[in-house]
Formats: structure tokens, C-alpha cells, sequence
């Protein structure tokens, strides 16, 4: 009886070792999966990371282009006289109209005033200063 008593024993001990078993290989996998999330997610974001990288080195290409065409073109403004650039004005060249011209500018200016003289005289109160109280 002793016998069959430790191998009713053992063989309990055989099935709870083999649930605990079971129960790891489950949180294993379940832990697999959540490491498989977790890579995916990485892997997004590094090519996310990748991409925004591409852009700021573009941004920072055009930037260096566009400082140097600002240099170019200061030095073609205020340069020494022999570096200097003076644009011509060119005939064909067609020019936008953003301003009036002087003569519209007299023109609206002449008929503001003509519209707004308006003359008078005006009489100030005299009032005598009291002087100093002591």
C-alpha cells in the first residue's frame, strides 16, 4: 500500500509539474507575441526616424544653398565696385504695376485738398493768471 500510495503521490506531483508546464508555455507565448508587437512598433519608428532624418538633411541641403545665394546676391548689391551688379532696366521686360505713379499720387492728393479747405479763425479766451499765492 506504501507503494501505490508514493505513486499516487508522484503521479499527482507529475500532473501538477506538467499544468505548471502548460501554464509557462502559455506566458511564453503570450510574451512572444507581446515582444513581436513591441519589434514592430520599433521598427516603425525607426522608419519614421529614418524618413524624418531624410527630410531635416534635405531642409538642412536647401538651407546651405539658400544662405549661399543670399551671400552671392549681397555681394552682387553691396560689393566692392568691381564685384558690384547693377540690374538693367530692360524695355522688354514686362514690370508689375504694385505702386501709382507720381502723377495719379498728385492727382488724388490735389483733390483731397480741394475737398477739405476750409478755413476760420479761431479766438482764444485770455484768462489772467492769478499769480503766485503766498
Amino acid at each position: 500500500m506504501c507503494m501505490s500510495n508514493n505513486k499516487h503521490i508522484q503521479s499527482k506531483k507529475i500532473t501538477e509539474l506538467e499544468d505548471q508546464i502548460r501554464a509557462l508555455q502559455e506566458f511564453v507565448s503570450l510574451q512572444n507575441d507581446v515582444i513581436a508587437q513591441k519589434d514592430e512598433a520599433i521598427a516603425r519608428n525607426d522608419r519614421l526616424i529614418s524618413e524624418k532624418d531624410r527630410t531635416i538633411n534635405n531642409l538642412d541641403a536647401d538651407n546651405l544653398q539658400l544662405k549661399h545665394q543670399l551671400e552671392q546676391l549681397k555681394r552682387m548689391l553691396f560689393g566692392s565696385k568691381s564685384e558690384r551688379f547693377i540690374p538693367q532696366m530692360y524695355a522688354e521686360q514686362l514690370t508689375l504695376d504694385l505702386f501709382p505713379k507720381p502723377e495719379e499720387i498728385e492727382e488724388e492728393v490735389d483733390k483731397e485738398n480741394e475737398k477739405i479747405r476750409v478755413e476760420y479763425e479761431r479766438k482764444k479766451a485770455v484768462k489772467k493768471h492769478p499769480g503766485r499765492m503766498t
